[in-house]
């Protein structure tokens, strides 16, 4: 019987070794909503790989919700409800990162002055039927102190806002940025946004807690490439704004109105709302998930543990 040289042997092993340990890229879902695009951008200039993570572009958060039920992706870019919305349909999930968070990009909108509307019999608005559109009606309601028995809701997909607008029954439409500045501009009323709404609309990182030991490395490489995307969107405005507006299709006027309605959190601001027992962001989420429940949207809520703070608290040494 032949044996193998030694030398032969130790590479087989070295070989097989470094395969086992190198993981396959990270899957994240993510729509085309303007505070994700810090990814894109990040791959656009190198500093996310692409051998490391792939990101899966849906239409809509129902489509990247549907993958991360489905257990297509390992992870999605979603508005914090939406993840408390996965909790409780059984996902389990964690929020491991911040994108954004809403200051006035999420608007509710009106044709007529409010006293005009107020004096009407009933009130017809336009609403996405989603845990987003479940809260910002809510917190309409709780700013105004309007009779919600007054409005008839219309379920409006996103893509429908401006075809609905142009109905002359549609009295009312919560929407964002960049349709809410172009519905103004044609004469539609902001009645408020998310600047009366104090940390309403969270833009937050959702991971499958089943994926986070295999994918530890490229959720970190990935957390990395996003803060990098976000000093050059802070640091170099004109030339980030040009390369958004190339990525999205939308013009730089559109990409600055967006982002004069958002807080992009650094690094810092991400541990000082994540970090703690409970943090901020863990005990807004555990009055939110109630908010919701109580509105009828959820039949039950699990929001325990929900923000991690270990990959940010990690990049934070590592500075």
């Amino acid at each position: 019987m032949q044996h193998k040289p030694g030398w032969f042997l130790a590479l087989t092993v070295m070989f097989l070794m470094t395969a086992c340990s190198q993981e396959r890229p990270l899957t994240v879902a993510m729509h085309p909503w303007l505070g994700y695009q810090s990814m894109p951008l990040a791959q656009q200039e190198g500093w996310i790989s692409r051998d490391r993570v792939t990101l899966i572009h849906t239409k809509s958060s129902t489509f990247s919700m549907q993958k991360m039920s489905s257990g297509e992706v390992d992870a999605a870019a979603l508005t914090l409800d939406e993840a408390i919305q996965l909790r409780s349909q059984g996902a389990d999930v964690s929020v491991i990162l911040i994108f954004d968070i809403s200051s006035g990009a999420d608007v509710v909108l009106a044709r007529f002055e409010m006293e005009k509307l107020i004096a009407q019999s009933e009130i017809t608005i336009g609403i996405e039927s989603n845990a987003l559109g479940t809260l910002m009606f809510a917190k309409f309601i709780e700013i105004s102190g309007l009779d919600r028995s007054k409005f008839r809701i219309i379920n409006v997909t996103a893509d429908q806002h401006e075809s609905f607008w142009k109905q002359k029954g549609a009295d009312m439409l919560i929407t964002y940025e960049p349709m809410a500045s172009a519905l103004i501009k044609k004469g539609a009323i902001r009645v408020t946004d998310t600047r009366s709404m104090a940390d309403a609309v969270f833009d937050v990182l959702v991971v499958r807690n089943d994926v986070m030991k295999s994918m530890d490395s490229a959720l970190l490489h990935l957390l990395q490439g996003h803060f990098k995307a976000l000093q050059h969107i802070h640091g170099n405005r004109n030339d980030a704004y040009y390369r958004l507006a190339a990525l999205t299709g939308m013009s730089k006027t559109e990409v600055s109105e967006f982002y004069n309605g958002m807080i992009l959190p650094n690094l810092d601001y991400n541990v000082e709302l994540a970090a703690g027992s409970p943090g901020r962001l863990q005990d807004y989420s555990e009055r939110l998930g109630q908010l919701l429940k109580r509105e009828g949207f959820l039949v039950s809520h699990d929001t325990s543990g929900l923000v991690k703070s270990e990959y940010l608290t990690r990049l934070m040494r590592r500075e």
